[in-house]
């Protein structure tokens, strides 16, 4: 279903584009590379990213954004204190897609230039939550039962600042993608490579 709904929404951005290549618009597909900051790094590392931006360009400077965009990140296995000692306890990944809005500013003229972009948007994410074993005293008894890895999901709103460099048709960028209320935590910088589909 994560990947039908990816899929879907990035084939029907990119038909409706082919449609109506004569208005001022780019259209990027790109590829990023994902490194997590606290409180997200003590329990995942680097991972990466897929997504699609297209801009409806407002005179030399502006544009409106959307992106449509898919994340992984990957877990590690990290050494966590447990009722009376520690243990290691492996986390498994933390994925997202999202949908995001916003707009543009072009500092130059023509296809060369420096940008920032304003987004901010919605994501849907799924992880794991890791397996605790149980817990007895010295004389046997149960102190804790066992907690088994379990599938988790849910949503967040986020903003993502992002600042680049556009060169004719590629885009290299790095952004900062933050949530805005406490569900996740999820706090990732990337560095993103992009390519414009629609010849300028």
């Amino acid at each position: 279903m994560l990947r039908k709904s990816f899929f879907l929404s990035l084939f029907l951005t990119i038909s409706i584009t082919i449609f109506s290549q004569d208005s001022p618009q780019r259209l990027f597909l790109g590829t990023s590379f994902n490194i997590p900051s606290s409180p997200t790094s003590l329990n995942y590392g680097v991972g990466f990213g897929l997504f699609e931006q297209y801009e409806y360009l407002l005179g030399e400077h502006w544009s409106l954004v959307q992106v449509l965009g898919f994340q992984n990140i990957n877990g590690k296995e990290v050494e966590e204190f447990y009722e009376n000692g520690n243990i290691n306890v492996n986390y498994e990944y933390f994925r997202t897609v999202s949908l995001q809005l916003g707009a543009g500013f072009y500092f130059g003229e023509g296809q060369s230039t420096f940008f920032i972009l304003f987004k901010g948007g919605y994501s849907k994410f799924w992880t794991v939550n890791p397996a605790y074993p149980e817990v007895r005293s010295s004389a046997g008894d149960l102190v804790k039962q066992e907690i088994l890895r379990e599938e988790r999901n849910g949503s967040f709103w986020f903003f993502d600042p992002k600042i680049g460099w556009q060169f004719d048709r590629l885009q290299i960028s790095a952004d900062y993608h933050g949530t805005v209320n406490q569900v996740s935590q999820i706090n990732v910088y990337s560095l993103s490579v992009a390519y414009n589909l629609i010849k300028p």
